[in-house]
């Protein structure tokens, strides 16, 4: 009879050491190799998002709002999915409809500013009778649609515009809205290219989904970090009569003074250092624009650029961090 060769005990566990001891030195590569592949497909879902964020604007004409918190410590709701993977149902075109026209009644009738209460000393400012007529008009006109692209970005908080000295006219501390009833415009600019995983939402009550959750979030189940304080402006428009005729036979459109009557766009001031805090503050050449952030995978986040919460922050752009020492 032919014996058959086991393993003993002792060999037994020494083949069980050895694979213990390959499953120790595999780990920390997988745990590697799983977080590069959580920050990979982090930065792929920023890129679609930032493209989304770009075709919201050239539909409405400005970015998503987003009202800067007291602290960006921790995590940041964000209502990007309201407005980029989200299209609006007919209660909500119908509030934001409401919201629209209210803007628009602001700067009309009543609430309208005269040419008296903008300026006491308009032939000055407009020395060709033509245009100094439709000074005043204009100015409404310019507000009203300065408001109602504000709302259509989510910016619900905007007060009426200020006439610069020796003026009467101040709504500057008027809310536009006084009871908003929507959160601005939103559609489906993912393509419904994002996975469900991605998405925290939670509309709120039928009656006012101003309290719902509207969140895009990373790999680590955070909301992405968004920061666009940026009140949207007109840009410096012409007058609608005839031009002025010039002394040497050419003609030109006078322009209105958008930024002394407070309609200009209000963005962040530009740094030149880390050590500032990225809600009150910009690179040049983006101070009008927002910047999209994941807190990477410790999930933490500073508004202070150079905290070494941000270690591991995951930008959407380069750019934001562009010449700071």
């Amino acid at each position: 009879m032919t014996a058959v060769r086991a393993f003993t005990l002792v060999e037994l566990l020494v083949a069980i050491a050895i694979v213990a001891l390959l499953l120790g030195m595999a780990m920390p590569l997988i745990s590697v190799a799983r977080r590069h592949g959580a920050i990979a497909n982090t930065q792929t879902m920023l890129a679609k998002v930032l493209t989304a964020l770009e075709l919201f604007k050239d539909e409405v004409g400005a970015y998503p709002y987003q009202s800067p918190a007291d602290s960006l410590d921790g995590a940041v709701r964000n209502r990007l999915a309201y407005h980029l993977a989200h299209r609006l149902d007919d209660a909500e075109r119908a509030a934001l409809g409401q919201d629209l026209a209210t803007a628009s009644s602001a700067f009309a009738r009543s609430g309208s500013a005269t040419l008296a209460m903008l300026d006491t000393d308009v032939a000055a400012l407009e020395p060709n009778s033509l245009f100094r007529d439709s000074h005043a008009s204009l100015a409404n006109r310019l507000a009203a649609t300065r408001a109602r692209v504000a709302i259509m970005a989510g910016c619900s908080g905007l007060t009426g515009f200020k006439a610069p000295p020796p003026g009467t006219f101040d709504r500057s501390g008027t809310p536009v809205l006084p009871a908003p009833a929507s959160l601005g415009w939103g559609d489906d600019y993912l393509a419904s290219d994002i996975a469900a995983r991605e998405l925290r939402i939670d509309p709120g009550a039928a009656s006012d989904q101003r309290d719902g959750t509207w969140q895009i979030i990373d790999r680590w189940g955070l909301p992405l970090i968004y920061v666009n304080p940026v009140i949207p402006g007109v840009v410096p428009a012409i007058y609608q009569e005839a031009p002025e005729p010039l002394s040497f036979g050419t003609r030109a459109f006078p322009r209105f003074p958008v930024d002394a009557y407070q309609l200009g766009a209000r963005g962040r001031a530009e740094t030149a250092t880390r050590s500032t805090a990225m809600t009150a503050t910009a690179v040049p050449g983006m101070r009008f624009k927002p910047e999209l952030w994941s807190a990477g995978p410790d999930g933490l986040f500073d508004d202070m650029r150079d905290a070494g919460a941000n270690r591991d922050n995951i930008p959407a752009s380069a750019v934001y961090l562009k010449g700071l020492p």
